[in-house]
């Protein structure tokens, strides 16, 4: 799905780093610019870019394009009907509707009519062993049903809304369910997801008070239930009960988050992923309890993530940036490290002296978040830094967001203000501190 988004310019300006893990993110050869979409099928990865398909089958080392933007471009997303060799139908949608591959990308024919000249946003698939599959397309105009591989299209019971996401799964009972990920910024509805349980005739709204979902990720579990997760405005979004209502899980991840996908771990649980807007990659790997940055090698001007996808041993994440392109991590050393990080991470809170001081007009200040445990898992700690005058009143407020544990830096510019004393206090759960500085002009 594809938003634009205002940032306001500050006149304080804050920036904050962490210290990065072991492994490394690195740039595969091409595609180069914006990557809409990922997608697999059997060895094959898809990258969905404006410039149409590209296709790798060894990893993102070489990729050839295989469907030229003058047939499709755009390419939002990616669905497959079929996991087994040779019965495998892969279809791509983007500005040119929906084209069909049956050689794992390696050529594609259009799938078009009922669709012509919309806009397709987002694909899934229902299966069916005995009646047969039926696509599913979502477009600026709703959600379009094809029975017959694409070949005819009609809409469905959800119209006029633009549909970012959609992802389909049976209940305990055996029951399909289709969600649907709308933009509701411009209606007058409260919520932006839908859900259906008659093959998408219908739709009912879900408690989802968020202005748009452009993912999702389902987590299936044999003892605690299904776990459906939305990627959102508002971070990420955990339904437990089939997608009939939401809550937001968003410790240590306050960022709107594009891009969703998990895989197991060698623990018997899940890895989440989360690509973000401005944030780059996160993980959690306690079913979005917590999150943690996973950036490492990802410069900062890719860190806008609208796609991700997992093949074999390595996770792929595909940014919004003119030369961003794809980018793969190995999924072994990215979990490792955040297990190696969590040992090294100190066990009391701390707030250092700014350096300089006396400064002008620009200091930074140092602050460590401890490694707090419960029931085995990090917490992460609500913090808030804030800048005070001598008669207390507040003048900048660094920082105002979960942090997860670790050593953290700001840079604190203050040349809007006059030279004077000045405190800054750190708040963490039941932690405070209160340093004083000199700003001497």
């Amino acid at each position: 799905m594809k938003k634009s988004t205002c940032v306001s310019l500050l006149l304080i300006a804050v920036f904050a780093t962490t210290h990065p893990l072991s492994a490394q993110w690195v740039q595969t050869s091409e595609p180069s610019g914006a990557v809409f979409s990922l997608g697999v099928s059997g060895t094959s990865l898809l990258a969905g870019t404006v410039n149409g398909v590209f296709r790798s089958t060894d990893f993102g080392d070489t990729w050839n394009l295989t469907l030229p933007p003058t047939i499709l471009s755009f390419v939002e997303d990616f669905a497959l009907d079929s996991a087994e060799v040779g019965n495998r139908n892969l279809f791509a949608g983007g500005q040119g509707g929906v084209y069909l591959s049956k050689d794992d990308g390696v050529t594609w024919q259009a799938v078009n009519s009922g669709l012509e000249n919309r806009e397709v946003r987002s694909l899934a698939v229902i299966r069916n062993e005995t009646e047969g599959s039926t696509l599913l397309a979502g477009t600026t105009e709703g959600v379009f049903l094809s029975s017959d591989n694409g070949a005819s299209w009609m809409p469905s019971g959800l119209t006029n809304l633009i549909v970012y996401a959609l992802t389909v799964f049976k209940d305990e009972t055996g029951d399909t369910i289709i969600l649907a990920g709308i933009d509701r910024e411009y209606t007058n509805l409260n919520n932006c997801i839908f859900r259906s349980t008659d093959d998408g005739q219908s739709w009912i709204e879900s408690y989802s008070p968020t202005l748009w979902a452009g993912s999702f990720a389902i987590i299936p579990s044999e003892t605690n239930g299904m776990k459906i997760f939305a990627g959102t405005y508002f971070s990420v979004f955990l339904s437990t009960n089939n997608g009939s209502d939401w809550t937001s899980i968003n410790a240590g991840l306050n960022r709107s988050v594009y891009s969703l996908a998990s895989s197991a771990n060698e623990t018997s649980g899940t890895n989440l992923f989360a690509g973000t807007f401005l944030g780059g990659v996160y993980l959690s790997t306690n079913n979005g309890t917590n999150w943690t940055e996973v950036n490492s090698g990802l410069s900062y001007e890719n860190d806008y993530i609208y796609s991700l996808a997992i093949l074999d041993q390595y996770i792929f994440a595909g940014t919004l940036h003119l030369n961003g392109g794809v980018w793969r991590r190995p999924l072994s050393e990215m979990v490792t490290s955040i297990e190696n990080d969590i040992e090294n991470y100190p066990a009391q809170f701390l707030l250092e002296q700014n350096y300089p001081n006396p400064f002008n007009p620009s200091t930074k200040i140092r602050y460590t978040i401890p490694n707090v445990i419960a029931s085995e898992t990090k917490q992460s700690q609500f913090v808030s830094l804030k800048i005070y005058d001598v008669l207390g009143k507040e003048v900048a407020g660094l920082v105002d967001e979960y942090k997860t544990a670790g050593e953290y830096e700001v840079k604190f510019n203050a040349s809007q203000l006059p030279s004077g004393t000045y405190f800054y206090q750190l708040k963490a759960g039941e932690f405070t501190a209160v340093k004083k500085m000199i700003l001497l002009k």
